[in-house]
């Protein structure tokens, strides 16, 4: 009896802290979320989705008189030198909300559905942020980019020299729980969409953010 209560203060305590925080575990939309500590204030934020505006090819005429022997190199870029949601504290972490399976009837109601309308919500076919891929970008002329992948001889390859070594904790079937292995450099941070079958990045949405110095 004592541990069964014991539970259910835990679990009560969770909750509240989730209320404090804005919404409870399960009820945010699909997105990324950020989640700091800023002078003893936590604070859970939502990362925009900015669009990638162009892709640079660097390497393109060394790599054909090589035959592909020397790899041209791709980068996504997007708009503005700097992301909108920033953090400078140590400890940051990643929340990433999915929907439900298909086979689910989807929670309608206005929030939902103005947050799918802004492009924030995650690609159709993502269940998990294994997926996704944490790149440094490049600050460049009122803009910002990284690689998304290179082409040679054998052919494309999605992975990224810029990319930053995350790890991932499954905190329940919609929710996963995302940290940098290393504390993060100030600078520009962006989740891209790491299809398989695609390439890194290809759906065109970065989920930027900026780390600050404390």
């Amino acid at each position: 009896m004592m541990r069964s209560q014991r539970s259910w203060t835990i679990a009560a305590l969770l909750l509240a802290v989730a209320a404090v925080r804005g919404q409870a575990p399960e009820s945010r939309a699909a997105g990324i979320y950020l989640s700091d500590d800023q002078a003893g204030h936590p604070r859970v934020v939502q990362l925009h989705a900015t669009m990638m505006t162009d892709v640079k090819q660097k390497g393109m005429a060394k790599s054909m008189l090589t035959q592909g022997f020397s790899k041209m190199e791709s980068y996504g870029v997007i708009a503005g030198g700097a992301a909108t949601v920033r953090t400078s504290t140590d400890g940051v972490t990643f929340l990433f909300y999915f929907d439900e399976p298909s086979s689910a009837q989807p929670t309608l109601n206005m929030e939902n559905a103005m947050h799918m309308m802004s492009g924030d919500t995650m690609p159709a076919k993502a269940r998990s942020a294994q997926e996704f891929v944490l790149l440094h970008l490049t600050p460049a002329n009122d803009s910002r980019q990284a690689q998304i992948g290179t082409t040679g001889r054998r052919g494309s390859n999605a992975s990224s020299k810029d990319a930053v070594s995350i790890v991932v904790g499954t905190v329940s079937e919609r929710v996963f729980k995302v940290q940098a292995k290393e504390r993060l450099a100030p600078g520009e941070y962006a989740f891209v969409w790491a299809n398989g079958s695609s390439g890194t990045g290809i759906g065109g949405q970065f989920w930027d953010f900026g780390v600050d110095a404390p």
